[in-house]
């Protein structure tokens, strides 16, 4: 009832209040064909907005595991309205996934598995509902975010949040902490804008326990990439390379992680442009399972592939064959998988 009361406030809003402002901004979806089955789901983000005094969105996704001929669910992702107070501070109250922290790569796994109680976007989601308060400082070079909401997958009447966010330049420095009724969290974001190379760092820990102050490995989400951009003068040609290291938690969203489910992934990717639209490239992922274990226990997986796409301003279509060449765990790996990517900015 609360999710349908939202949803609907905020049409209300904009249908009654400035018709003409409200907009689907962004469409991507995402089809993966596997030996077996077939993965598809997409995020349709719809924004309203009232100038710089107030505003809001819904973010649904439509997704489906399995036989795609299945009926599709739609899952609201998110309902948000904002208010500027005398522009001196933005007050949120919303309900859904408010922020995914550590959601800085490329590299997103719900691209390249099946479990969706798994979707590893960064290192905690910000999630159930409530309410935030934003202050900007220094032209925007300070940002302090507080957040008071109730986490569905936490025990206890609520939790608070504190986001501390500092550019100078070119470097972002961001540091998070949160605190609930048996667990302490933090975690930091140090990201580069630089040309043409790029670092991004992300170090987080969930659930440290407050009564012993426990602090386990299993709990840590490590990111690191590099990225370097190179295009020509005229823009007509383009080489990009990514590498990332991908360091995942035990527990996500209060879920242990299953024995499909890496501990590490490796990834590399070369890709080119040229004739300004056309999209070439290669990638490569390594995964390794049961770091945590006998080295005898260790196992290894290792995908490969390339990728030819179009890309223009508001468009863009990825196609992408990936190949298992290596596993020597004794789960069930797709050996093969063809994933299919657009996307529409309006």
């Amino acid at each position: 009832m609360k999710k349908v009361f939202l949803v609907f406030s905020l049409i209300i809003l904009g249908v009654y209040g400035y018709p003409e402002i409200v907009v689907i901004s962004s469409f991507k979806g995402y089809s993966h064909i596997f030996d077996t089955n077939t993965l598809f789901f997409s995020d349709i983000t719809l924004d309203l907005y009232g100038g710089n005094k107030y505003g809001g969105g819904i973010v649904i996704t439509p997704y489906t595991y399995g036989n795609i001929s299945n009926s599709i669910p739609i899952v609201v992702e998110k309902v948000e309205f904002f208010v500027n107070v005398l522009n001196l501070f933005k007050v949120y109250y919303w309900y859904g996934n408010k922020e995914y922290l550590g959601y800085v790569s490329s590299f997103q796994t719900r691209f390249y598995q099946l479990d969706s109680n798994f979707d590893l976007r960064g290192w905690y989601i910000i999630s159930g509902t409530g309410i935030n308060f934003d202050f900007s400082l220094l032209s925007e070079a300070i940002t302090i975010n507080t957040y008071f909401y109730k986490d569905p997958y936490e025990l206890g009447i609520g939790n608070i949040g504190l986001k501390l966010v500092g550019r100078y330049r070119d470097i972002q420095l961001s540091i998070f902490s949160g605190i609930s009724q048996e667990f302490f969290k933090i975690g930091t974001e140090l990201k580069t804008f630089l040309r043409p190379l790029n670092a991004a760092i992300v170090v987080g820990v969930d659930r440290i326990n407050l009564t012993n102050f426990l602090i386990s490995l299993n709990n840590f989400y490590t990111l690191v990439e590099e990225k370097f951009n190179f295009y020509s003068v005229d823009n007509s040609w383009g080489f990009e390379q990514i590498m990332t290291l991908l360091i995942k938690p035990y527990l996500y969203k209060g879920t242990p992680r299953p024995s499909t489910i890496s501990d590490i992934d490796i990834r590399l990717l070369i890709g080119l442009s040229f004739l300004r639209n056309i999209l070439i490239g290669s990638e490569g992922i390594i995964s390794i399972y049961g770091s945590y274990l006998p080295i005898t226990q260790l196992g290894i997986t290792s995908e490969v592939g390339g990728f030819v796409g179009f890309e223009e301003n508001n468009i863009l279509i990825k196609i992408q064959p990936m190949f298992t060449v290596l596993n020597s765990t004794t789960n069930q790996i797709q050996s093969f998988r063809l994933s299919v990517q657009g996307e529409l900015r309006f």
